[in-house]
């Protein structure tokens, strides 16, 4: 379709030519290059500690479920599919750490929380972007689905220099971004010296960091400089 509707979108696909083969074909290697390692401290923290309360007791610790939630999130897997991978992963790295089985991943995710992010590695004062999209809600297999499909915005604070998600939050499509940049900036620990919000509308927010931090908006769309001329 050359000029679609907007209902006819999702029927669209848009044409796109390769121009650079070479590095075509080593993204498409770097698919299936898999690289995963555990900290010292990981391992330490792996088996959860004694509670001192009778009866059984956790085996492993909050961070063990993570990461088997994690390895399936990435790489879609089943319950039972997460547990056969971190076993494999395990036993290639020769490390003598319990796995969660699948009934265990079941029933402590409910329970697991809001997982926060990890700190950033320098002490450096950092550079952050600040950004939101669009999610829709997906509403099943229906045989006609609605059109008016309801939807939320995901705030997300990434570092411009590892370009590392540092802060998310989550909220209902009437929030406005602006407004949502305190919340963010509270759930970053390491220091930071500037944030730029790369949305079109931009509120003043209340930092409440003692050092002066300099505030980069962009522009509208439709900004004209202006210029006088003597």
């Amino acid at each position: 379709m050359k000029y679609p509707k907007r209902s006819q979108y999702k029927y669209t696909k848009k044409a796109y030519r390769v121009r650079n083969w070479s590095v075509y074909e080593e993204g498409l290697c770097q698919r299936g290059d898999l690289t995963i390692w555990l900290s010292e401290e990981s391992i330490k923290a792996w088996r959860a500690p004694a509670s001192g309360k009778p009866g059984g007791q956790r085996i492993c610790a909050n961070i063990a479920i993570e990461t088997a939630l994690t390895v399936r999130l990435v790489y879609h897997f089943a319950l039972r599919q997460a547990e056969g991978f971190l076993r494999s992963l395990a036993s290639q790295l020769k490390l003598d750490l319990p796995i969660p089985d699948h009934t265990t991943l079941s029933r402590r995710a409910r329970k697991l929380g809001k997982i926060r992010f990890a700190p950033a590695a320098t002490s450096r004062p950092i550079h952050i972007l600040i950004d939101s999209t669009g999610l829709k809600i997906h509403v099943g297999n229906l045989r006609k689905p609605p059109k008016t499909r309801d939807w939320r915005k995901l705030h997300v604070a990434v570092n411009s220099k590892s370009s590392h998600v540092v802060a998310a939050e989550l909220t209902s499509k009437a929030a406005r971004d602006g407004a949502r940049v305190p919340a963010l900036l509270r759930q970053i620990e390491a220091r930071w010296h500037r944030f730029q919000q790369t949305v079109r509308t931009t509120q003043r927010a209340s930092t409440g960091q003692s050092p002066p931090v300099v505030l980069v908006a962009q522009p509208r769309s439709s900004f004209r400089p202006n210029v006088m001329l003597c």
